[in-house]
């Protein structure tokens, strides 16, 4: 595997890449340092797809640590997107255990860096919701945008171009198990309540949950939410919560007992609790 350096990130690594000969675009990435307020990222881009990996909170001790840290968020990144898993082990092969940096010295490379290190930024700062958004949401976004990657007015989104490119492993690309879920809104009355049906990745984040449910119902994300995990529910009896998945971060640290949100995902409890979002 090769990792081109940006010059900011090489000195923080306080290492001199050298010139990278011949490789192979699939398995070359491209990484940048960016830090402002609040956030130290490190960004990381396939030549290939334009396929991105956000890696947030890198600090000296995870940068010390590039080659795991990078394999890990990959490895997150895929998975949420429901990448069969064996495909991402044939990739993690082929990617090799050794890593050689290089210099980032292709300005076209560097300006398609930029472009996906620009959106990441966007949806960092114009976040939709009142906590930060995760790794994987970072890399969402970048990885949803329709780009020219093929140079011939072809327009595709980077994860679309990587499942393209992961395709050569003659495995189905994308495998993963889901959970079909009835979602009730208590209006009163019988026969009053709006119900939504929804099939949705055994793997997805109660972030991203939270987002389909508004995009279920119609809503416009409003107000605050968290979710409880209910031993038992009784439709005309409040039951109180074993666990409790707060969304605010303000809250998290004031509120005992809470667990935070961020990167939790539903199949975590969904087998040991009923759901029941409030």
């Amino acid at each position: 595997m090769v990792i081109h350096l940006t010059q900011k990130l090489a000195d923080k690594l306080k290492i001199s890449p050298a010139k990278a000969t011949s490789v192979n675009e699939f398995l070359s990435w491209r990484a940048h340092y960016v830090q402002g307020r609040g956030y130290r990222l490190v960004v990381f881009m396939n030549d290939a797809s334009r396929f991105t990996v956000v890696v947030n909170d890198a600090k000296a001790a995870k940068l010390k640590k590039l080659p795991e840290m990078f394999s890990h968020a990959l490895v997150d990144t895929l998975y949420s997107l429901n990448v069969n898993i064996e495909v991402i082990g044939c990739y993690l092969e082929d990617l090799g255990e050794k890593v050689f940096y290089a210099k980032n010295a292709d300005r076209k490379k560097t300006a398609q860096l930029n472009q996906q290190v620009e959106a990441v930024l966007w949806t960092l700062e114009d976040s939709f919701s009142e906590s930060s958004p995760n790794d994987i949401m970072l890399s969402s976004f970048a990885n949803n945008f329709m780009l020219n990657i093929s140079g011939k007015n072809e327009f595709i989104k980077p994860k679309e171009k990587m499942f393209d490119l992961l395709g050569k492993y003659g495995l189905p690309v994308i495998k993963c198990a889901a959970f079909d879920l009835k979602v009730r809104l208590l209006l009163g009355g019988a026969g009053r309540d709006a119900i939504r049906s929804l099939r949705v990745p055994s793997n997805i984040t109660f972030e991203y949950l939270h987002h389909v449910l508004q995009a279920a119902f119609g809503w416009q994300d409003y107000h605050l939410y968290n979710f409880g995990m209910l031993k038992e529910w009784d439709i005309n009896h409040y039951h109180k919560p074993e666990i409790k998945l707060i969304s605010n971060k303000e809250d998290y640290e004031y509120v005992p007992d809470v667990i935070y949100t961020d990167s939790k995902k539903l199949t975590d409890y969904m087998f040991k609790y009923q759901l029941k979002k409030k």
